[in-house]
Formats: C-alpha cells, sequence, structure tokens
C-alpha cells in the first residue's frame, strides 16, 4: 500500500505560481545556510534575520519580495512556525517602512494602443492583441497570456446564455484558483479578438510566447518607444482600472470586473491611479500619436498587418 500524501491539500492552499516563488526563496535560504547551524526556532529566527538584512543591504533596500516569500514559504512548509519567528516578521515590516513598495503607474489607453500598434509592427500581432485584451478586461499578465480560443465566448456560436455582440473570457488559470469570467466592454478590442479567435484552434493558446518571454517584448516595446521602465504589464490592469472609475464606473463596479477580494486592493489603485495618470510624463507626440491610434484602432492595427505582410 503506498504511502498516503497528507501534504497535498495544505500544497493546495496556495497558487501555482506562490508555491513556486515560496520554494525558490526557501531554496536560496536553505542554500545561505549551509555551514550555519541552529539548534531551535529562535535559532531559526536569528538566522532568517540576518538574512533578511543581508538581503536588504546586498540589494540597497529593493527586493523585499523574496524575503516575504522566504519568511512565508517556511511557514507555508510548517504553519506552527510563524509563531516563532516575530524578529523576522518586524525585520520585514521595517523594511516595508523605510522602503515602501512601489506601485506600477497605470497606462493611458491611448498608449496602450500606440504599445499595440508598434507590437504588430515588429511582428507581433497577438501580443498586441492581447495587450488590448488586458487592459479592456483588467487582466493579470498570467491570465491574457494563458488565453486559449476555446475560452473566449462569442454570442452566436453555440453559447446560447451570453447576449447577442457580447464576447466574454472564461478565465481558467486565475489567482483565485478558481474559473472566472469577464466581459469584453470594447467593441474594436472584440472584433479583434474575434480575428484572433477564427485563426487559432480552439486547444492552442492566442498568444504565440510564453508570459515570461511577453514581459520581455513589452519592456522592449515600451524603450522602443521612448517610455518609461517603470510601467509593466500590470500597469494594463492598473490602468484599465483607473479608465473605468475615471469614466464613472463605481467602486463595486470596477472592483468585481478586476476580480478583487479585498477592498484595499481597489482603494489603493482608485486613489493612486488618477494622480499617477495626471502626472504622466509623455511627449506631446507620443500622446496624440496614441489618441489617433485608438481612434481608429482595428484599421490601424490592420494596416501595420498588412503591411508588413
Amino acid at each position: 500500500m503506498s504511502r498516503l500524501d497528507t501534504r497535498f491539500l495544505v500544497r493546495r492552499a496556495f497558487a501555482d505560481a506562490t508555491q513556486t516563488k515560496y520554494k525558490n526563496a526557501v531554496t536560496k535560504f536553505r542554500l545561505w545556510c549551509r555551514g550555519r547551524s541552529w539548534n531551535d526556532y529562535e535559532d531559526l529566527d536569528d538566522l532568517l534575520t540576518q538574512y533578511i538584512h543581508i538581503l536588504f543591504a546586498n540589494r540597497a533596500g529593493k527586493g523585499r519580495d523574496q524575503a516575504v516569500c522566504t519568511v512565508f514559504g517556511l511557514c507555508s512548509y510548517n504553519p506552527r512556525l510563524k509563531p516563532f519567528l516575530s524578529r523576522s516578521l518586524l525585520a520585514i515590516r521595517g523594511w516595508g517602512r523605510i522602503v515602501p513598495g512601489e506601485s506600477h503607474p497605470p497606462l493611458t489607453w491611448a498608449l496602450t494602443a500606440l504599445i499595440a500598434l508598434k507590437m504588430v509592427v515588429d511582428g507581433y500581432f497577438r501580443e498586441a492583441v492581447i495587450t488590448l485584451v488586458a487592459f479592456d478586461c483588467l487582466l493579470r499578465s498570467g491570465e491574457s497570456t494563458n488565453l486559449r480560443a476555446q475560452h473566449v465566448i462569442i454570442a452566436g456560436r453555440g453559447a446560447s446564455d451570453v447576449k447577442d455582440g457580447v464576447v466574454s473570457l472564461a478565465l481558467v488559470k486565475t489567482k483565485a484558483q478558481r474559473p472566472q469570467y469577464v466581459e469584453v466592454r470594447d467593441p474594436e478590442v472584440a472584433r479583434l479578438l474575434k480575428l484572433l479567435v477564427d485563426t487559432t484552434p480552439g486547444n492552442q493558446r492566442l498568444c504565440s510566447i510564453s508570459t515570461q518571454s511577453y514581459r520581455k517584448l513589452f519592456r522592449r516595446t515600451l524603450r522602443a518607444l521612448n517610455l518609461s521602465d517603470d510601467f509593466v504589464p500590470h500597469s494594463l490592469r492598473h490602468g484599465g482600472a483607473t479608465r473605468m472609475y475615471l469614466e464613472g464606473a463605481t467602486f463595486a463596479e470596477v472592483k468585481a470586473r478586476g476580480r478583487w477580494s479585498s477592498d484595499s486592493t481597489v482603494r489603493r489603485y482608485l486613489q493612486t491611479g488618477p494622480a499617477l495618470l495626471a502626472a504622466l510624463q509623455t511627449s506631446t507626440g507620443l500622446s496624440k500619436a496614441g489618441k489617433l491610434v485608438a481612434s481608429d484602432l482595428v484599421n490601424a492595427l490592420l494596416l501595420a498587418f498588412t503591411q508588413r505582410h
């Protein structure tokens, strides 16, 4: 008789991505601990606190996430450990006070349209559409890049529960670890998404590259357009939420569309988003170009695609 695995339910308490981050962080800590001994949980707390200070010093105050993942990763392996790590937890809290976490600035719709056009010009039509979908539907980068054709529900194509003209997404891989659902609001984004679905077998991903490769492409595109490196794929989600709010959506509507479980997260977005957007420093030429692309989005992207091919 095989031995019963009594940890698989405990592991499932964490998303796959979180488990991976925890595992990597704890592995690095264990490697650092080689040659160092500890006798009890108090000794371990001392070692961990020392390690956190070394991380802080070596990274000039950046990289707090690794320290957090190390502490909570150890606790995920042994939940009884947390009450004994008081100094480590205080060190993490102190780090957060000295170097507050940065909120990635939101992108405007015009700049998002310009980024998409540049991707098409560079031969990444699928990724361009995914970028627009992420903004419109407030998607996380892993959610958008892992979309498959079968996850797109189009009215009139065997989806009797979908209203006429509505295109929706069934999100299978989410942070909440359960399937979620969101409608595409922008009709031009819906049209581009339909074109993508029509050229993709149902079981294949709409994005032709991995999530990690998409992040690299996004960074390259920003640099090619002389846009700030402060923008990241998550700026699409932040920008979409901010746009909804500025267009009159209620707090509850933004929270529901973004599928946030915490009011505090949504509140932080809606408090910082408009201010960050107002302070956004982009050249007048880029702003005008982005608005021009956004005014005739489908034709602009299809023309760029046709000229490339």
